[in-house]
């Protein structure tokens, strides 16, 4: 997702951790620390769909400038993927107060798991504000920011990539997302794609799952609605709806 046409793409996380933590007025955690962990070891691949299925502005940004197609995809096989345990079905959530009311209960939890580990010694008096000495401190903000950042992300991975700038909402997104790790990294494949390496996983249709409802033709594609009603069905695609996008645009 990091190498999405978005260049601020999974930074709005970014952005609200700096301003919970980096003005605090309790020395929790090094967010520096944080920051790095997030930008290095956490990173995902994304399936992004939109419920605006006719929309100018997407038509030309995403679909061959109106030359393309908007398929429109099932709830159910949206929310049954071969890849269940490791793909999460989420709506992209663009305000900001709505952005930090979804963190909050996670920051929490974290926050109470940070205070239970350091009940005692030197973590204990660093959440005080009381520990002597530049190498002690520095030594127990690195526990604490080390055990922050893989309770926070273990909770919140799947958030990175459903928080974006209020700009976009017109867009109205959804997406599925699947982080990468070690464990997935061997069923990823890579794809040239305009001057960079692509990662990407393929995910099979269920059996007896209808996975397309809808097909919109784009306002500049000139395919004749039948040839695509003959592709799909050869294709064991059925009862699906085929129109022409009803947006003006040559």
């Amino acid at each position: 997702m990091t190498m999405a046409n978005d260049s601020l793409e999974g930074k709005v996380l970014r952005d609200i951790l700096e301003r919970r933590y980096r003005l605090s007025s309790t020395p929790i955690l090094d967010i520096n620390h944080v920051l790095e962990v997030l930008e290095r070891s956490f990173d995902g691949l994304a399936f992004c769909l939109s419920k605006k299925e006719d929309m100018l502005s997407q038509w030309r940004g995403y679909a061959d400038d109106g030359m393309g197609f908007s398929i429109g995809f099932t709830e159910e096989f949206l929310r049954n993927t071969s890849w269940q345990d490791a793909i999460h079905f989420k709506d992209v959530v663009y305000d900001l107060k709505a952005q930090e009311a979804l963190l909050k209960p996670i920051f929490e939890i974290v926050e109470e798991a940070i205070r239970a580990q350091a009940s005692s010694g030197s973590l204990g008096e660093l959440l005080e504000g009381d520990v002597d000495g530049y190498e002690e401190r520095l030594r127990a903000e690195s526990q604490i920011s080390s055990f922050f950042s893989q309770r926070f992300f273990d909770l919140a991975w799947s958030e990175r990539f459903t928080l974006k700038h209020a700009a976009f909402q017109e867009e109205e997104e959804s997406r599925l997302i699947h982080v990468l790790s070690a464990k997935t990294f061997p069923h990823v494949r890579f794809r040239p794609d305009r001057g960079k390496l692509m990662p990407y996983i393929e995910n099979d249709i269920p059996n007896g799952v209808r996975a397309v409802e809808s097909v919109f033709v784009g306002p500049k594609n000139t395919t004749p609605l039948y040839l695509i009603e003959e592709f799909l069905r050869q294709n064991l695609f059925t009862n699906v709806s085929v129109k022409k996008s009803e947006s003006s645009y040559r």
